[in-house]
């Protein structure tokens, strides 16, 4: 049986892969990220940015 942190790794991953995919105003070009500085904004937005966002709203708590 899957764990809950595999489950959600699964959906955000099939979420994250829709970004590089579709047609839209919030798709990223694959051939952007090959920018070192681009790809370092990012993986900073992805790894801290994004998740100090959805803690906040899901909390109504401030993350550093």
């Amino acid at each position: 049986m899957e764990n809950k942190q595999h489950q959600y790794t699964v959906k955000i991953l099939g979420q994250l892969q829709q970004l590089f995919e579709d047609e839209g105003e919030h798709t990223i070009a694959p051939e952007e990220l090959k920018d070192n500085a681009n790809a370092a904004d990012f993986f900073h937005a992805l790894a801290n940015l994004a998740p100090a966002v959805i803690y906040n709203n899901l909390t109504g708590k401030k993350a550093g």
